[in-house]
Order: structure tokens, then C-alpha cells, then sequence
């Protein structure tokens, strides 16, 4: 092979194993988007929760006070 055929090639070989990084690195992202996303999700689940159990605590105390 020629010198500039050589070289090509090695470019080639660098330029896949840099997109089989970036590809990796991508699906690790879209992965923790998703535990993101099942955690926020939670979170809101229970911040609902506690609004309620807020609520209920203040009309408890004003029926208390009556």
C-alpha cells in the first residue's frame, strides 16, 4: 500500500472508534435522562402527597379552633 492509502485508512480507524465513543456516550446519556426523568417524576408524586397531607393538617387545625 501506498504511504497516503496508509494514512486513510488510519484515519478512517480513528474517525469509527471516535464515533463508537461518542455513540456510547450518547446511549449513557439518554439512560440517565431516563432515571432523571423517573426521579423527577417521584419527587413531584411526593410533593403532591405532602401538599395534600398540608392541607388537611391546616383544616384539622381550623376545625379545632371553631
Amino acid at each position: 500500500m501506498s504511504p497516503r492509502v496508509s494514512q486513510t485508512a488510519e484515519d478512517w480507524k480513528y474517525k469509527v472508534k471516535d464515533a463508537a465513543r461518542t455513540l456510547r456516550e450518547a446511549q449513557e446519556l439518554k439512560a440517565d435522562t431516563k432515571l432523571y426523568k423517573a426521579a423527577i417524576a417521584e419527587l413531584k408524586k411526593e410533593q403532591k402527597a405532602i401538599g395534600v397531607a398540608l392541607k388537611a393538617n391546616r383544616q384539622g387545625r381550623a376545625l379545632m379552633s371553631k
